[in-house]
């Protein structure tokens, strides 16, 4: 299969589609795709249960060169708890201060060591 899309910059992109393949009622598919502007991407899923539905579960990456010519790169996994990108330019939380998680850890044993009495009148 081959698909032309105008990006709108007078630059076609030619994906190609390595195809869709069902399986004992599950459906299994892969995507593949290569650029003339050399982004990459590829992406392996499948339908599951997930609940009382059909869901999809996905894994896969994407490669491009940012405008100021640095390669980025996304990997990823897609599923019931959300979308999980993982990249080196993306960013992340902080750590969690040693005071803090002392109080966590504070705060947790005493709720396991005595009932709690929130509920009471």
């Amino acid at each position: 299969m081959s698909i032309e899309l105008e990006t709108g910059e007078g630059e076609d992109v030619r994906p190609s589609n390595i195809g869709r393949v069902s399986d004992d009622d599950q459906i299994h598919q892969e995507h593949r795709y290569d650029t003339e502007n050399g982004i990459t991407a590829e992406e392996h899923g499948e339908q599951r249960p997930v609940g009382n539905n059909l869901g999809t579960i996905a894994q896969g990456y994407y490669r491009y060169t940012s405008p100021e010519g640095v390669p980025v790169g996304v990997d990823y996994t897609a599923d019931e708890n959300g979308y999980h990108p993982v990249g080196s330019h993306l960013p992340t939380p902080p750590p969690i201060p040693e005071a803090i998680l002392r109080s966590i850890a504070f705060i947790q044993a005493r709720q396991q060591s005595s009932p709690s009495s929130y509920n009471r009148y």
